[in-house]
């Protein structure tokens, strides 16, 4: 019985530091407070299966107090293939600082769909803005070497805004034609 415990033990032992070891990989370089601890674990689980699927390194730096360039600096100790997205609050700017991956990423593509439209609105939402840019980075990249990312949010960002501008039209439609038809009907009964 006592072995039988102690085995017990020494299993749970294991398993503890097993997956203590887990959770090591760091997508995100650097974070001055910007990102909330969720955003940071979930760019952190995809950076690793991309990474482990694919072999290329996507890392995050957002900084209040660094300013792009030496934000920028950061992509020195990197190993290629990689692709860096930072955000310098200082600044005022975002940008995606790539090596290896010119040929397929185009970065600012990504940055004009995820990024600059939710850093647009009144109150900024630099997490949001920070997690769908890294989730659209990841999955470009992913689309290349033709790998699914079982980590992936998905595009449902991106679906809910393309569904509010399909929304918005309709409206700017339908009360143009209203207008146009209050206008024609007008116009018969004189």
């Amino acid at each position: 019985m006592k072995s039988l415990v102690l085995g017990g033990f020494l299993t749970a032992l294991f398993f503890c530091l097993l997956n203590a070891n887990e959770g090591n990989y760091s997508a995100v370089l650097l974070n001055s407070n910007i990102l909330k601890a969720e955003a940071v674990a979930k760019i952190n689980e995809i950076g690793e299966e991309l990474q482990q699927k694919t072999g290329v390194y996507l890392g995050l730096a957002a900084s209040n107090d660094a300013n792009l360039s030496e934000l920028r600096q950061l992509q020195s100790n990197l190993k290629t293939p990689y692709v860096l997205f930072v955000m310098s609050l200082k600044d005022k700017k975002v940008s995606i600082e790539q090596n290896g991956t010119e040929s397929f990423l185009k970065g600012e593509a990504i940055l004009e769909n995820s990024v600059y439209p939710l850093l647009g609105q009144k109150e900024k939402h630099y997490d949001a803005a920070l997690l769908n840019g890294y989730a659209d980075l990841s999955d470009a990249v992913a689309d290349h070497f033709k790998v699914e990312l079982e980590s992936s949010i998905g595009n449902a960002n991106r679906d809910t805004l393309n569904f509010m501008r399909l929304i918005f039209w309709a409206c700017v439609l339908y009360f143009l034609g209203l207008y146009v038809y209050k206008k024609i009907r007008k116009k018969n009964v004189k």
